[in-house]
């Protein structure tokens, strides 16, 4: 029987058929910047709290298993962008937490995020299922992220003054122990930092079956409202959301088109292709709560 994720009913719509052609999951579809977009599984709207879902038949261990072997070069050839991303989560969370104190990063891939807030002052840790992203945090950033996922029991409970998780939530096929989890590791009055994609933004609406965010990896699609009903539902309150505003090179931008592949080529080989753009059309959101 699928239930909501969030709220565990049973009242669903089936809002889009399935679009994979195989059962299996590839590598590339779990890959940060991955390509695959429009390739996901049967997506559902519950009718009680309005999450919208995945329902993906892949064995879990074979979907933990293409994570474990994620490799991402691309992912580091856009370091420039990130760091101007990460630059503006910094500044907000300086401000909530002054002075910085211990801060836990979820799903950390290479390491960027940690090492840019070690670089403001904060103690990081880390956590992430990729094995090739843990050793290229400990090559590139000298920093020690721990192997694995997300669950209770690996670190101390109210021990951290900021958990972070940056484009990770929509990964989780349970989303609410994940917080449970976070709110668990979390001081009272502490921090939690999020970004996740907005399934009710007009360029979700007007785009429908083709919103490129309908991929594989991704398993649930908050919304504002359903969003807050998660955090407040694991012990919340939210301070504020922020629309989420990316810095994205000219060359990664145009490796995201096939009908762009010439242009792509050129501005790989090109100094042109370094240049950064604030790229932002309305469907990604910050969010920022504390432990109540």
């Amino acid at each position: 029987m699928k239930l909501c994720p969030l709220c565990k009913s049973i009242h669903l719509e089936l809002i889009y058929q399935s679009t994979l052609t195989k059962p299996t999951p590839t590598l590339n579809q779990y890959l940060c910047t991955s390509s695959s977009y429009g390739l996901h599984g049967p997506i559902y709207k519950c009718l009680n709290c309005s999450l919208v879902f995945v329902v993906d038949n892949a064995p879990i261990k074979s979907i933990l298993n293409r994570y474990q072997q994620a490799q991402d070069p691309l992912y580091l050839a856009e370091e420039a962008g990130r760091i101007k991303t990460f630059g503006r989560h910094l500044k907000i969370l300086n401000r909530l937490q002054n002075p910085p104190g211990k801060l836990l990063d979820i799903g950390t891939y290479t390491g960027l995020f940690p090492f840019l807030a070690q670089k403001s002052g904060w103690r990081v840790w880390g956590l992430e299922p990729s094995k090739w992203a843990v050793l290229e945090a400990k090559k590139k950033y000298g920093l020690e992220i721990k192997l694995g996922l997300l669950k209770p029991g690996l670190f101390k409970p109210n021990s951290f003054d900021a958990v972070t998780l940056w484009d990770v939530i929509e990964h989780f096929t349970d989303p609410f122990e994940a917080v449970k989890t976070c709110h668990s590791y979390l001081k009272p009055g502490a921090v939690l930092a999020l970004t996740t994609i907005d399934v009710d933004s007009l360029a979700a609406k007007a785009l429908g079956h083709n919103w490129p965010w309908y991929m594989r990896m991704h398993r649930v699609y908050f919304s504002k409202p359903t969003i807050r009903r998660l955090l407040e539902s694991a012990g919340f309150k939210i301070l504020f959301f922020t629309p989420h505003i990316r810095y994205i090179s000219l060359r990664y931008l145009a490796s995201r088109f096939k009908k762009l592949d010439s242009a792509s080529q050129f501005l790989a080989k090109n100094s042109i292709g370094d240049f950064l753009l604030p790229f932002y059309i309305g469907d990604l959101f910050d969010v920022y709560a504390k432990k109540g």
